[in-house]
């Protein structure tokens, strides 16, 4: 049955929803990038010369993309957005040909500058691209700070160019197109939507947040790891635990970096809080990075994506060919074997000889031989439980340090290895035990990190040398090779390249309703 309105409610209803879609919501700093490649590919400056009138059909093209990317915006919302840029673009160029005060900073100058592609920046002109604005919006106390959630000047965007009257926008106005039914659509909910991409290394999740957290604070990433813990853990709970993840999930929120070559920053999470690298995340982001065009012009065969982790700098290297993205390599942080030869006391198992190396995080590695175990046949429990035993008693009887950052010193888990540590060209098997007992599905990317260097210092492995690592869980596999010799404080260290593949699973919007009271999420032990 399909609802009839009077000529007056139906008037009132299109009042109600378009006062609804022009709410002030954030867009992130990934979304807004988003929408402007999107915008460049529809070639919205060519479609709109020449055009007084809004195009409802790119907008609504652009709602489609953007829908498909992840990202949960409506045509107003979008257009409101396309507006706000253009008038804080204007203002960022108008500054730059202005004597006297310093430019207006703005973080898509460059991408707008090739969107708009030359046009002149002209008020009430017939380009259609709306350049329109009062004298005082370009000359206010508009706050143009911004940061990777929030672009504040977004708090005066109503004021920069007029709204058409109520009888104009309906004249205006066009219906969307029909809804497809498979179209994904919202449920009822509370706040905002938490949109995801979900994707996986070597059969380990990653969870790539798109938009809906809030914002993170603290001018470095470190301090950004201690505001998410501190303030928004929550968050993490309700993406990380069920019943919207799992005890094994992992996840990865973009935000801003403060160094200037850095492509993006990242904060990394997991059951029990958040790490200071990760590998496989890396290898997705870096793959992720490129085909959400978080870079620059792609180029052939490799983009090089530089990610900054808790760690440090992170160089990874991307497949690209005939624009599609393949396999990943990486560079890490300086990466040192912290101890070796080191007796622990084992409840159960008495003395038992383990070593400590970081490769972005501090590892444990320890063979499961000594344990009667199997990284490749043993139950998944027995070898949790065994490597479970060697962090707790790694963390109670040793003191670790890191030469930067007291905030890097940690022992994030124990490897189980095969014992194979000597070069060959035949595959070594090993499993990670991490934070609370979770288990990665990889090789595990840090780790066979912080293994490469462990081999090196023992001289097991020569530069260059290029290692296969299998994962006992799932057979996946990475390489690894050490590359360069460096120092970290006065560790000696190596740079290590790892490789690996890593691949989409799908997109998800997820949802809260506040009289659900397992909203936040819980976990089975």
């Amino acid at each position: 049955m399909r609802l009839t309105y009077s000529s007056d409610v139906g008037r009132h209803a299109r009042r109600v929803l378009r006062k609804m879609a022009e709410a002030k919501q954030n867009w992130s700093m990934l979304e807004t990038t988003l929408l402007l490649n999107i915008l460049k590919e529809c070639r919205i400056g060519e479609r709109l010369d020449g055009r007084k009138v809004r195009n409802s059909d790119l907008f609504n093209q652009v709602h489609e993309k953007l829908t498909e990317s992840g990202v949960s915006r409506s045509v107003e919302q979008i257009k409101n957005r396309w507006k706000s840029l253009k008038s804080l673009f204007y203002k960022a160029k108008l500054s730059m040909n202005t004597g006297g005060a310093a430019p207006i900073s703005f973080p898509f100058y460059h991408l707008m500058d090739e969107i708009m592609e030359g046009r002149p920046l002209s008020g009430g002109d017939d380009t259609g691209l709306d350049f329109e604005f009062p004298e005082d919006s370009l000359t206010g106390t508009q706050d143009n700070t911004y940061d990777e959630v929030h672009i504040k000047s977004e708090e005066t965007e109503d004021s920069s160019s007029p709204q058409p009257e109520d009888d104009a926008w309906e004249d205006n106005y066009s219906e969307p197109p029909a809804k497809k039914i498979t179209e994904m659509q919202l449920p009822p909910h509370q706040g905002e939507p938490l949109s995801v991409v979900d994707m996986h290394t070597g059969g380990e999740p990653l969870r790539i947040i798109l938009s809906g957290y809030p914002h993170v604070r603290g001018d470095s990433v470190l301090a950004k790891r201690r505001y998410v813990r501190e303030h928004l853990d929550h968050f993490r709970r309700v993406l990380m635990f069920e019943p919207r993840g799992h005890s094994d999930m992992y996840g990865a929120l973009i935000v801003d970096s403060e160094l200037p070559e850095a492509d993006m920053a990242v904060l990394f999470m997991h059951n029990e809080g958040y790490s200071t690298m990760c590998g496989h995340a890396v290898i997705a982001l870096g793959r992720f990075a490129v085909d959400y065009k978080l870079v620059k012009e792609p180029q052939s065969p490799e983009t090089q994506v530089n990610i900054h982790c808790p760690c440090g700098l992170v160089k990874a290297f991307v497949q690209y060919s005939e624009g599609k993205t393949g396999g990943v390599r990486f560079h890490s942080v300086p990466a040192f074997a912290f101890a070796t030869d080191v007796t622990v006391r084992i409840g159960g198992f008495g003395e038992v000889t383990v070593d400590i190396s970081y490769g972005g995080a501090f590892y444990a590695f320890v063979s499961a031989q000594k344990f009667g175990l199997d990284v490749t046949k043993s139950r998944t429990r027995d070898l949790v439980d065994a490597a479970t035993a060697v962090t707790n008693a790694v963390k109670s009887q040793m003191k670790l340090y890191h030469p930067t950052s007291d905030d890097l010193a940690f022992l994030y888990g124990t490897i189980l290895t095969d014992g194979k540590d000597q070069y060959s060209s035949e595959p070594t098997a090993n499993v990670c035990v991490f934070a609370e007992a979770q288990v990665d599905r990889s090789p595990t990317g840090s780790g066979v990190t912080a293994r490469v260097a462990l081999q090196y210092h023992k001289g097991l492995i020569q530069l260059n040398q290029t290692r296969t690592f299998q994962s006992g869980a799932t057979g996946s596999q990475f390489t690894g090779r050490a590359v360069e010799e460096t120092k970290c404080g006065d560790f000696n260290a190596v740079v290590v390249e790892v490789a690996g593949q890593a691949f989409y699973t799908g997109v998800s919007h997820f949802v809260q309703e506040s009289k659900d009271k397992l909203t936040h999420g819980f976990l089975l032990k």
